[in-house]
């Protein structure tokens, strides 16, 4: 008999979640950092004071993740965005136990 899994409380993820290593000019980080932060579904984790930046990205409507990241290095300041992670949000809905048969 297969267990039972309790139903989540969080509602599940949908989209992308990407996440990168943001270099930027030196002694800009705080600055590009707190920019980053103002765009949809961007989050800074660290990095400010040695100018490269650990960011997530997450789908939002009407932003995707991919394209955040495409236009970072546009950003004035920005030298490069490095893709390190990404994670399909589909593949975190479909049922683990419908894997196992």
């Amino acid at each position: 008999m297969k267990p039972v899994r309790d139903a989540s409380p969080v509602e599940p993820i949908d989209g992308d979640i990407l996440s990168c290593v943001v270099q930027v000019r030196p002694g800009r980080g705080l600055e590009i950092a707190a920019r980053l932060e103002a765009l949809p579904g961007v989050e800074v984790h660290g990095g400010a004071e040695v100018d490269r930046l650990v960011v997530t990205i997450e789908d939002q409507v009407g932003h995707r993740a991919a394209d955040q990241l495409g236009a970072l290095p546009l950003i004035e300041g920005v030298i490069n965005a490095v893709l390190i992670y990404h994670c399909d949000g589909r593949a975190l809905r479909a049922d683990p136990q419908a894997a196992e048969g």
